[in-house]
């Protein structure tokens, strides 16, 4: 008796599936790294024109009174070895878990613990550079108010896509992708209220997009 056709798929189609969406996974975290290296020149931006990290104000009745001094580029390649450097972890500790580990749940909680690690690289290195590493302020300016104007309100939104996708690992199917891309999106609207966090949300981003995509479907 010949067996009745079915549209479940054959234990072959499985890994094949699987497969594909790691491979998709990877060049998420790949995009996301190319991002970072894309706008990570604003880095630089946000660190000496708006932080005003190794920066100085010339003092009331000097000759340069009310102007900012800074070091000169060389002095900030140090920006681009401490975060820069863990954009390049990032990617590849996420490429790996993208590409290689089979565990769903697994995969998508180490991702959300990546991505919300990049994250708080660039907000605590940045918190730290603005409250000891400015020289000098204007009379009546703490140097942390800096980062308060430009770095909190995306600081704030980026949190809360890191919050979603946390939450999100509570979920399953259609909910779990739901509150992943949200988490994802609103990194990259954080992003955008502040492009010199680029180099360490963009790939925080993927990784999020990345974890989405590791939902399984039901099949």
């Amino acid at each position: 008796m010949a067996n009745a056709p079915t549209d479940r798929p054959t234990s072959e189609d499985l890994p094949k599936s699987d497969s594909a969406a790691r491979g998709v996974a990877v060049w998420m975290v790949i995009a996301g790294a190319f991002g970072a290296v894309f706008l990570g020149t604003l880095t630089a931006w946000l660190v000496r024109d708006q932080l005003h990290i190794g920066c100085g104000v010339g003092p009331p009745g000097s000759e340069g009174a009310g102007s900012w001094t800074c070091r000169d580029g060389i002095g900030y390649l140090w920006v681009a070895v401490t975060l820069g450097g863990m954009t390049v972890a990032v990617t590849i500790v996420g490429g790996f878990i993208a590409g290689r580990m089979r565990n769903e749940r697994v995969a998508r909680t180490a991702l959300v613990v990546l991505a919300g690690t990049s994250l708080w690289w660039v907000l605590a290195w940045t918190w730290h550079g603005s409250s000891e590493l400015v020289m000098s302020v204007p009379p009546g300016t703490q140097s942390i108010d800096y980062w308060i104007a430009s770095v909190l309100p995306a600081a704030i939104v980026c949190g809360t896509g890191i919050l979603a996708a946390i939450v999100g690992l509570v979920f399953r199917g259609a909910g779990a992708r739901i509150l992943l891309s949200a988490g994802a999106i609103a990194v990259l609207a954080g992003t955008v209220l502040q492009p010199g966090l680029a180099i360490s949300t963009l790939p925080a981003a993927g990784l999020l997009a990345v974890a989405a995509v590791r939902v399984p479907r039901r099949r």
